[in-house]
């Protein structure tokens, strides 16, 4: 895929998706209300097994010869070294390492939070 259209095909993969979650429990929700619940799972298969025939016959093109690659830890250094020096792209990594070390810790911490708050004999769901 050309590197100019590379933002348009992300978007449209967004919108994909996003449209997706958004028709599929309202279809499921007609279908249950009018049918019994397994034409949902014929429809998805029928649905799976046209989307699959269609990617079998897309034609793609070979992808382009692969640049030269150096030695692995020259190639992670050369990463983190753009990272340090790209102040924006050092920001973010740093803001989801954090988020997600606090996000992490949060989540495991929850059961022990509702046992101390609620008593020791706190039903969880999972």
């Amino acid at each position: 895929m050309p590197r100019d259209d590379l933002s348009k095909a992300v978007g449209l993969n967004s919108v994909n998706a996003n449209l997706a979650r958004l028709v599929g429990p309202v279809l499921a929700g007609v279908i249950i209300l009018h049918w019994p619940i397994i034409w949902i799972f014929v429809l998805n298969g029928a649905v799976t097994i046209l989307f699959v025939t269609l990617l079998l016959r897309l034609k793609v093109s070979p992808p382009p010869a692969p640049a030269a690659r150096q030695v692995f830890h020259a190639e992670v250094t050369e990463g983190i070294g753009h990272v340090w020096c790209t102040p924006a792209v050092r920001l973010i990594l740093l803001s989801m390492f954090c988020g997600g070390a606090l996000v992490c810790a949060a989540v495991e911490l929850i059961p022990a939070i509702a046992a101390k708050s609620f008593g020791e004999d706190v039903a969880l769901p999972c």
